[in-house]
């Protein structure tokens, strides 16, 4: 079984650019690039530490056997398009409407729809493939919450005003306020 990360989420269109540059307090165009960069930066940090994907973005779960229910590891699924190379090694894609897809917080669940039959998979490695696409934004309408933005803003303007990895000014730590806004967001816990 593995599950790989095929399409990232657009961080870029997040935040509007006028935004983020009034949040910086930023009032020439010289420097707009980088702060997409930073939004880019902040958002993929982000993503990294709660285990979401902040906007759509595409995965592939493989697996060499079918089981009862197939276990998606990912929150916010929003579609999933399930592919089986069967005993004949021909492919076949499931219709949706053969398959039930209970969503939850961490993980959803894949499995036949009431009398439904799926093609018995071929016993060779990868014979079946779940395609994910997962969108925490769409319960939103495409908006991010007032907290995820105020993080994203708050460490976008960390990154713009400290550009160096080493400073010698004392400062205190802004990621600490990030961390907390973040929490709600936390799917994986270290």
């Amino acid at each position: 079984m593995s599950l790989r990360l095929t399409t990232k989420s657009n961080v870029a269109a997040l935040i509007d650019l006028a935004t983020i540059k009034l949040h910086c307090r930023v009032t020439h165009d010289v420097e707009d690039a980088l702060l997409v960069t930073y939004l880019t930066a902040a958002a993929r940090t982000f993503e990294a530490q709660t285990g979401r994907q902040f906007g759509t973005a595409t995965w592939t779960l493989t697996l060499d056997a079918l089981p009862a229910v197939i276990q998606i590891d990912r929150p916010a699924v929003a579609a999933v398009t399930l592919k089986i190379i069967d005993a004949d090694g021909v492919e076949q894609t499931v219709a949706t409407e053969q398959m039930t897809l209970v969503r939850g917080d961490f993980a959803s669940y894949l499995s036949p729809a009431p009398g439904a039959v799926w093609p018995v998979p071929a016993a060779i490695p990868g014979a079946v493939t779940v395609t994910i696409t997962e969108n925490m934004l769409a319960a939103t309408g495409g908006e991010i919450d007032g907290d995820l933005k105020a993080a994203l803003l708050l460490m976008i303007a960390h990154l713009y005003r400290r550009r160096e990895a080493v400073s010698e000014e004392s400062l205190h730590e802004v990621p600490m306020a990030v961390a907390t806004l973040l929490t709600p967001y936390r799917t994986v816990f270290c």
